[in-house]
Order: C-alpha cells, then sequence, then structure tokens
C-alpha cells in the first residue's frame, strides 16, 4: 500500500478529529474558538455564584437583623401573656382546654424563640458544608465541570501523535488533551501546524508515519472516489495551509454550556429562596409560635419549613453531582444532535428537581422550592407588576377624559334640558279632562282607605252645599 493510500486512510479514519487550515477556515476557526471560550467563560462564572450566593448567608447575623428578632421577642411575650389570659378565661367557663399542654407549649416556644438564631445558624452552616462536599463526589480534580466538557470534546494533534492517535477513536474517559483550566484559557485554539512543524513533532511522537500523513489533506478525484493529495502553499503566500492543532465540537460544547449555565442558575435560585425563607421563619417565629399556644399548628408548620429550607441546601449540592456524572457520561456517547439535545433537558430536569425527588422518599415537599419555578415567579412578578402600573395610568386617563367629556356636554345642553322639562310639566297641566281625572282618582282612593279601616259605617251622611264643593275643588286644584 502506497503512502498515499495509507494517508486517505488515515484522514478518513480520523476525520471528525483533523481539519484542514486554509484562509477562510482559519476566519471560521477564529470566530468559533471565541465563541467556545466566551460560553466557557460564562458558564464557569455561573458555577461560581453558587458559592458566592452562599456568601449571603451572613446576612442571617446582620446586626439590623438581630435588633428586629429582638423587638419581635418583646412583642411575642406580649401575646404570650394576652394568650395565656385567654386560655385561663376559657378554663374558668370550662371550656375544653388543655390548661396544662398549653402552659407547657408556651414554656417550650420561649425557649425555642432564644435558640433559635442559633440553630438556625448552626445549621446554615451544616448545610453548607454538606453541599461543599456534595458537589464534588464526582471527582477528585480541582476543574469546573464547564471545563470538564469543554476538555472533553477538545482534541490536541500534537498530544495525540506523542500518545497515539488512537485515541482519538478510543473509549469514553480517554483523555485527548493534556491542557489544564488555566493554560486553556491562555491557549490560542487556532494554531496551525504547518510541514515546517511536522519534523519537530515527529521527533517526539509514537508512530513518525502517522505525523507524516499530516502532510497531506483528501480530494475527490474525477472517479469519485477520496483520495489525498500533499498540501501545497495555497493561493495566499502570506498563509501557510495545514492542520490546526485543536479540534472540538462546537455544538456540543454550545448546548453542553448553556445547559450547565441555565442548572446553575436553578440551583442558585433554590438556595437563594431558602435563605429568604430562613430569614422570615426566624423573624416570625416568636410571634407566630406564642399566638399558637393552644393548637402548636403554625409553629409545626414554620419548625417544618426551616428543615425543608435546610434539606432543600444540602440536596441541591448532592443533585449538582448527579447532574456532573450525568453530563460526563452523555458527553461521551456518540449521538447526533437532537437525541443529545433531550438528553440535556433531562439532565436539567435532575438539577432542577432533584430535591424534590429525594423528599418525597423522606416525606417532604420541596417542590415548591424548584429553581425553575422561582424564576418564572420572578419574572410573572414582574411582567404583572408592570401591567398593574400601565393599567392603572391608562385607566386613570380614561377616567379624566370620559369625566372631561362628561361635564362638557352637560354644559352644553344644560339649557336645553331645562326647556325641556318646563315643557313637559306645561304639557301634562294642560291636558283635557286631566281635573276631572284626577278628582275622581282621589276620591276612588279616600273611599277605599276608609273601607279598609272600618270607617265608613261611623260617619254621618254630610249634605253637601255648593260652598263646600266650591272648597273641595279648591282644595284638589292646590293638590293638583
Amino acid at each position: 500500500m502506497s503512502n498515499t493510500e495509507k494517508a486517505t486512510e488515515f484522514l478518513q479514519k480520523f476525520s471528525e478529529w483533523i481539519q484542514d487550515a486554509n484562509l477562510f477556515s482559519y476566519i471560521f476557526k477564529w470566530i468559533s474558538s471565541n465563541w467556545i471560550k466566551g460560553l466557557y467563560k460564562l458558564a464557569s462564572g455561573v458555577e461560581d455564584i453558587l458559592d458566592q450566593v452562599f456568601k449571603v448567608f451572613s446576612f442571617l447575623d446582620n446586626g439590623t437583623i438581630g435588633k428586629i428578632y429582638t423587638s419581635m421577642r418583646v412583642v411575642s411575650l406580649t401575646v404570650l401573656i394576652i394568650m395565656i389570659i385567654v386560655i385561663a378565661y376559657k378554663y374558668i367557663l370550662n371550656e375544653r382546654v388543655d390548661l396544662k399542654a398549653g402552659l407547657f407549649r408556651a414554656v417550650l416556644f420561649v425557649c425555642l424563640g432564644v435558640q433559635l438564631p442559633g440553630v438556625i445558624t448552626s445549621s446554615a452552616e451544616f448545610a453548607q458544608k454538606v453541599y461543599g462536599e456534595t458537589k464534588n463526589l464526582d471527582t477528585t480534580e480541582k476543574s469546573t465541570l464547564s471545563y470538564s466538557i469543554v476538555k472533553e470534546n477538545l482534541a490536541d494533534l500534537q498530544y495525540a501523535s506523542k500518545n497515539g492517535f488512537s485515541r482519538l477513536n478510543s473509549e469514553t474517559g480517554t483523555p485527548k488533551n493534556n491542557l489544564s483550566e488555566q493554560a486553556f484559557k491562555m491557549t490560542d485554539l487556532t494554531e496551525v501546524i504547518t510541514s515546517d512543524k511536522l519534523s519537530r513533532m515527529a521527533e517526539n511522537a509514537q508512530n513518525k508515519d502517522e505525523v507524516s500523513y499530516l502532510e497531506y489533506k483528501t480530494k475527490t478525484d474525477e472517479d469519485g472516489k477520496i483520495t489525498a493529495e500533499k498540501i501545497e502553499s495555497g493561493m495566499f503566500d502570506f498563509y501557510k495551509e495545514g492542520k490546526f492543532r485543536f479540534t472540538y465540537k462546537t455544538g456540543t460544547i454550545t448546548l453542553s454550556l448553556l445547559t450547565v449555565s441555565f442548572a446553575f442558575v436553578c440551583s442558585a435560585f433554590i438556595i437563594a429562596t431558602s435563605l429568604i425563607e430562613l430569614l422570615f421563619a426566624k423573624l416570625m417565629f416568636p410571634v407566630l409560635s406564642v399566638s399558637d399556644i393552644e393548637t402548636d399548628q403554625r409553629t409545626k408548620k414554620i419548625l417544618l419549613d426551616i428543615g425543608n429550607s435546610l434539606l432543600a441546601i444540602m440536596l441541591t449540592g448532592f443533585s449538582l453531582s448527579i447532574f456532573k456524572l450525568y453530563f460526563s457520561f452523555i458527553g461521551n456517547l456518540d449521538v447526533d444532535f437532537l437525541p443529545y439535545l433531550v438528553l440535556c433537558i433531562v439532565g436539567v430536569r435532575i438539577t432542577i428537581d432533584g430535591p424534590n425527588f429525594f423528599g418525597k422518599f423522606l416525606g417532604l415537599d420541596i417542590g415548591l422550592r424548584s429553581g425553575w419555578q422561582a424564576m418564572v415567579g420572578t419574572a410573572v412578578a414582574a411582567k404583572a407588576a408592570t401591567s398593574a402600573v400601565k393599567g392603572g395610568v391608562n385607566a386613570g386617563s380614561s377616567i379624566k377624559e370620559h369625566a372631561g367629556n362628561a361635564v362638557s356636554r352637560m354644559r352644553v345642553n344644560n339649557g336645553v334640558h331645562e326647556n325641556n322639562n318646563d315643557k313637559s310639566i306645561q304639557n301634562r297641566s294642560t291636558i283635557p279632562g286631566n281635573n276631572g281625572s284626577s278628582t275622581k282618582s282621589i276620591k276612588e282612593f279616600a273611599a277605599n282607605m276608609r273601607q279598609s279601616f272600618g270607617m265608613q259605617d261611623q260617619q254621618e251622611p254630610v249634605t253637601q252645599t255648593q260652598g263646600s264643593k266650591d272648597r273641595i275643588d279648591q282644595r284638589f286644584q292646590m293638590i293638583r
């Protein structure tokens, strides 16, 4: 077999990791390398957010928060005295009240109120330590998950030539480069291996013949067959063609780093939400607990919420460890882009709902601390607030406009309304036959009233004279 045939077979076998370098491919390589490094910085920065979020836990011991908590304890003493008086009053009235249990709860809740800040602080520190230990269960290397993804999908031809090109298509977990995370940040991923550099590579290569095959590039001949030919200078004298030293899977790295960023943001929301819940539980516990010494239901709910918040923080670290292991596994699978996208979505579900999965086994409900729900809830609340403000402004403008139009119409038509009213009154008073009908109606009404109350039999017949008739007519006329 000739060198050309061997080179053709070699280049086809490792075509996924060996790329030709010319001027146009260099431009695309420069864009994609900066894109990959930018996504890496974003994802690694998001990973660091979680460690930064834990610094906010010192807010629980803030001096102002301590003063507020002291004030709440003073208020709780007042509420406690009132509740004891109420229970004693019910007991005196022979109502069903467990006086001993109520007094026992009062003493217990007062003790808890005094010791609660220290308990929450110690529990938060313990939860932070558990998180720190569990999030790195997958590896002993001190590198971020973001770089682990990049390193798994990045090949270095110079490293492969020294340790054998076969590792490029080897089993999962076989390293394709030896770059540290710090070295990756400083490395130029657009470096080109030209013919003059191949001689130096061959000196340390495991197989010098395989290095010599990098002098070739594949093309299609007139018979439609793939063949190899030596790389020449190219159409541009200022740019020497060759092979890119570093090759990577742009699509896989992009999708993976975006997924990792989203997953870690959700985890940060879980931890931050748990922190806020702990803060409010700490402040409201003294008052709510002593006001509930009769049934202690609200107190149980507060203590359960505190436990759920601390457990959510611990389980978030464990979920991230499972997430890292899962991503390390699927990153080495030989699957197409669409199935890989589905697997990434499943991995995000592990991080978002991981604490809830474990909480179910322990009989606890941690689903409300979903980072995705927290983010969506924040966005919806902001949108609702903006809509409410806009709606209030629009409603005020509409009311003002309609009120102005109504006043204007009333001013314009005021004289017309008055004239119409006067005319209608005059018309009603000048209707023919109206006097007789009104007099008759009033007489019938009076007769019916006398009949209803039994006054008709007691009245004596009265002889109506002409004068009395005139006076009656005048009275009816005045009534009209």
